[in-house]
């Protein structure tokens, strides 16, 4: 092994001590944008103050993902402490479709609504927001998703690349946290906490900007205070892993299993402040989400033999819910490291098939869309993931064209890189030198360490033998799910590829290398 462990970790990530200063520099609500700005910030937030001083109605229409949650909550919150009144509506998965349509543009201008914000779409509604307009209703856009050529007639557009803020591309929620400093005359902690909630979920890049305000917020963040927040993690620590792997799946499940508008419940309790209500509802959300895990776990079930693994891209018409498409194209483009699209029948227009694609580094999902927008009636989304919808009729074309444009495609090399690490460094030392580099995520992984030459007869297992749990020293554990004492123990030696990370049993504080791979060791 080459250097400290620290000089490993700064050629891991290919930057300099100087580079490293600059990641850890502290920041604040006030400095975390870094010098960033949106293009016509001031002028929307301007044109809703005078909406407001003229006692207007203000619509947020929002969409039925985490992203799309946080950022409605956000705004809802904002007028909340502007003792201002807003409707508010998340559209259902399957009643609704993914964002403002015609149905709604009409049932807001009915209403006779003033103004209305989208967030998280509205991007590409360019019929419906062009008819609110006719009807002399304003239109704020707040999105992320890629836009096309032409632009919606909204009066404004705040959006990452359109309103020329930077080249990372940041969450809906992002976008409207900073929005909503210019409502307030200030950045409020809980709604950066919810903006921060929407980086992780939308697996935005934890680069600039994005990674900024979650050092901030994870720094501010105490427990006992956002009782919304508290319930959702347990008694885990508020970090990116939390987020991703507990708080963040929780949300998205009540937009993939519930199918009516109960789902606006949601922006309920991100804006409530009655204890009684939050824990009632995140009762109901935890629910959702043990149902949700069981249903995505017979949808994936047994879907490798309708699976050739030959072919460049798999396209699968399944018969599932909706709400469960992303997930299983998530599972599968884990597993096969190619473009994956999942479709089922659309609910509500038998004649056609919604998908779900999902994919890894190096295939563009939206370039993907656009070539074969001939064979598609609608799509959106982002580099690595979209949704889409095609006829019945179409299906088979566009599954054999899509599978042709994935042939050839160079995809990035994932997970193979390493830093060597002896087993005297793993220690509580080295750990939080490893924290120093969080928050892990989207373009920023946790780094991938290899320990050499562990001795198999060594090692201890579960009672079943399926997973390995050895003590590796004080307070030290090596752990490993579903690699059994019975493919371990065909190696007399064997390299284990893993991360750290600290748990907590007893009050006990435990540091564990957790297994991700293990292979024979060769001298």
């Amino acid at each position: 092994m080459k250097g400290t462990l620290f000089e490993r970790l700064l050629n891991y990530y290919g930057i300099t001590q100087e580079d490293f200063t600059l990641l850890c520099r502290d920041y604040d609500l006030d400095h975390f944008l870094d010098g960033h700005h949106f293009d016509n910030i001031e002028d929307a937030a301007a044109l809703v103050k005078q909406t407001m001083a003229k006692g207007g109605k203000i619509m947020i229409y929002g969409d039925y993902d985490a992203d799309g949650i946080m950022s409605t909550s956000i705004l809802v919150n904002a007028f909340h402490y502007l003792n201002y009144d807003v409707g508010y509506y998340i559209p259902s998965r399957y009643l609704d479709g993914y964002g403002i349509n015609m149905e709604k543009a009409q049932e807001i201008a009915n209403k006779q609504y003033n103004l209305v914000i989208t967030v998280d779409n509205g991007i590409s509604a360019f019929e419906p927001i062009k008819w609110l307009k006719e009807q002399g209703i304003d239109v704020i856009v707040l999105d992320h998703h890629t836009p096309s050529d032409k632009m919606v007639e909204a009066n404004y557009i705040i959006h990452p690349s359109v309103s020329h803020f930077g080249d990372i591309p940041t969450s809906a929620g992002f976008i409207a946290f900073v929005f909503s400093k210019y409502l307030l005359g200030k950045y409020e902690t809980y709604l950066a906490i919810l903006g921060a909630i929407s980086v992780v979920s939308d697996m935005m890049p934890l680069k600039g900007y994005n990674r900024n305000l979650l050092r901030t917020v994870f720094a501010l963040y105490k427990d006992g205070i956002y009782d919304q927040i508290d319930v959702l993690k347990d008694e885990d620590d508020f970090n990116e892993n939390t987020i991703g792997m507990k708080i963040a799946p929780r949300i998205n499940a009540v937009g993939r299993i519930v199918k009516d508008q109960t789902i606006n419940r949601l922006v309920t309790y991100f804006t409530s402040h009655n204890q009684q209500t939050i824990y009632a509802l995140a009762e109901w959300i935890k629910n959702i989400n043990e149902l949700r895990k069981e249903k995505s776990q017979d949808a994936v079930s047994d879907l490798s033999s309708y699976i050739d693994e030959a072919k460049p891209a798999i396209v699968l018409n399944l018969d599932i819910e909706e709400g469960l498409l992303g997930l299983v194209a998530n599972r599968l483009v884990r597993e096969y490291r190619k473009p994956i699209i999942i479709f089922t029948k659309d609910s509500s227009a038998p004649d056609i098939y919604k998908g779900s694609c999902r994919a890894p580094k190096g295939f563009n999902v939206v370039a993907s869309f656009n070539a074969l927008s001939h064979l598609i009636v609608t799509s959106g989304g982002h580099a690595l993931a979209g949704g889409l919808s095609v006829k019945e009729e179409n299906y088979e074309a566009f599954k054999k064209a899509f599978e042709e444009y994935a042939e050839g495609v160079v995809y990035e090399d994932a997970g193979e890189e390493f830093i060597e690490l002896g087993i005297t460094e793993l220690s509580l030392e080295n750990y939080y030198l490893v924290q120093k580099f969080a928050p892990f995520g989207e373009e920023w992984p946790a780094p991938v360490f290899r320990i050499r030459r562990i001795k198999t007869n060594s090692l201890t297992y579960s009672k079943n033998g399926l997973h390995l749990l050895s003590n590796l020293g004080m307070n030290t554990r090596l752990v490993g799910f579903n690699l059994s004492r019975e493919y371990v123990s065909q190696f007399d030696y064997v390299d284990v590829y893993g991360t750290m990370r600290l748990s907590y049993f007893r009050q006990q504080q435990n540091l564990e290398f957790v297994a991700k791979e293990i292979v024979e060791s060769i001298v």
